[in-house]
């Protein structure tokens, strides 16, 4: 039978290899990072609460539907309400939510911010596409609970 054999006293241990497989580890480590992209999605939550004078300020409403048409709809002293249609009866149309939203600010001047809500069939990404191309006409865009 082979016994492994005994470090002696006043030996010293190799540490190239393991040096070595770090260096390697590292290098596969620092590539892979510049693939791995974050996003981040810059949007507040609006809690709606009921006041007890009349609401004043004016404010931006959309809604994603399943089927996927966008209601918008301006509350305040001057309400306005818009459909966008879906493309081809699927997806949402942000080209012309946006076209809609300038519209809509041009009739209205004093509208601040966007309260988005969508329904639960919605998926996330078009959620993100949707907050993504409102925020290019106002910067103030919550997700409405």
């Amino acid at each position: 039978m082979n016994l492994p054999k005994q470090i002696k006293p006043g030996s010293e241990l190799n540490l190239a290899p393991l040096i070595d497989c770090f260096t390697v580890l590292l290098t596969y480590l620092l590539v892979s990072t510049s693939f791995v992209s974050l996003g981040v999605l810059d949007a507040g939550i609006l809690v709606s609460e009921p006041s007890a004078q009349g609401d004043s300020t004016a404010r931006f409403e959309v809604e994603l539907q399943a089927t996927g048409q966008i209601f918008v709809r301006v509350t305040g002293p001057s309400p306005r309400a818009a459909i966008v249609p879906a493309i081809d009866g699927l997806s949402w149309d942000t080209v012309a939510l946006r076209e809609t939203i300038e519209d809509l600010r041009r009739q209205v001047l004093n509208l601040r911010e966007i309260a988005v809500s969508a329904d639960s069939d919605v998926p996330y990404a078009a959620v993100v596409r949707a907050i993504e191309t409102l925020k290019r006409s106002l910067p103030n865009v919550y997700l409405e609970g």
